[in-house]
């Protein structure tokens, strides 16, 4: 009997990886590659680090340990929003965090203080997927209080397209966005 078997070509990633990364390194734009798809693999992340991405994303705590494990030290993004009992170790191991909630982003700013540590937070914004995401009415609110916050800094704000509802990312909608952020946070 035969079973599925899944072939993973280490130079083909590589190669897309580089290529992608010098089309964006022209273009001044930062590269954060996610890292979720493979589940943790050592062999596919040493790929990308090959390659010199430094700045990965995984929605997985365990596995940016296993990286951090591995030696990662480059920054990371926690590409969901973290639950209240995983904050502690979003603290020692994540570099950027999403969230939608002050609660949420008061107990990682409590926890990066003791911890001696800064985290920079994404403020997610709903814009019709109707995942995650605090209302447009509501970001500038939730962004002051964040900057007031110690230990954390707010880098900017997204979205999450095409999950949920199925809401397929456009230029309609990513225009929504950069709207919202011009109209509502000036602090960015």
């Amino acid at each position: 009997m035969n079973y599925p078997q899944l072939d993973i070509y280490l130079n083909q990633i590589k190669e897309n990886a580089a290529k992608i990364k010098q089309k964006l390194d022209e273009q001044n734009i930062k590269l954060t590659a996610v890292v979720k798809g493979f589940a943790g693999d050592l062999k596919v992340f040493k790929a990308y680090q090959q390659v010199g991405i430094n700045s990965i994303a995984d929605s997985r705590i365990e596995n940016i340990k296993k990286f951090r494990d591995f030696g990662y030290q480059d920054e990371v993004l926690m590409l969901r929003i973290p639950m209240p009992s995983e904050i502690e170790e979003i603290v020692k191991n994540v570099d950027v965090s999403l969230v939608t909630e002050l609660k949420t982003a008061a107990l990682i700013s409590d926890k990066a203080e003791v911890l001696n540590k800064e985290i920079d937070l994404i403020i997610m914004v709903d814009i019709g997927d109707r995942r995650e995401g605090v209302l447009a009415a509501d970001l500038e609110d939730l962004a002051l209080k964040i900057e007031a916050m110690n230990n954390v800094t707010l880098k900017g704000i997204g979205t999450n397209l095409g999950c949920f509802a199925g809401i397929i990312p456009d230029e309609k909608n990513t225009n929504k966005l950069i709207k919202i952020k011009k109209s509502k946070i000036t602090l960015l």
